[in-house]
């Protein structure tokens, strides 16, 4: 059992250890377990990845205009990435929005690693099947 929960800027997850979590429950204590606080980059990106993830399609100039970046700048490196989905036929580039094509929607979490910063460049993802 777990749980993660936002307030603000704030991630928080609870004990996962059922007899932790009752226990600080019992104690009338939180049950965290960890916590983050995100950055400006983490937001930026996490708004990203949000708008991919559940919309399929994303607008840079929205984000530009929400974080005041330039997007083509801020991303440079994932949008070099991207045109190999594009290739690959999983998005469309039109006009700078980005839209996720049917096929693309079975590996939006891969596409989506793109704009991850946690996840390591210099580790690419062999193939899609795993993700899948």
């Amino acid at each position: 059992m777990s749980s993660i929960s936002q307030i603000g800027s704030v991630f928080y997850q609870n004990e996962h250890d059922l007899s932790l979590y009752t226990d600080a429950i019992d104690h009338k204590q939180h049950a965290i377990k960890r916590g983050i606080s995100l950055n400006e980059d983490d937001r930026i990106r996490s708004a990203v990845i949000n708008q991919l993830i559940c919309h399929f399609s994303l607008n840079p100039a929205d984000i530009e205009q929400r974080f005041d970046i330039n997007f083509a700048t801020y991303f440079a490196e994932e949008l070099t990435e991207l045109a190999q989905f594009e290739a690959d036929g999983l998005i469309t580039l039109d006009k700078g929005v980005i839209q996720v094509t049917p096929a693309g929607r079975l590996l939006i979490r891969r596409i989506c690693m793109t704009f991850d910063a946690y996840i390591p460049k210099q580790a690419p993802v062999r193939g899609y099947s795993r993700i899948i």
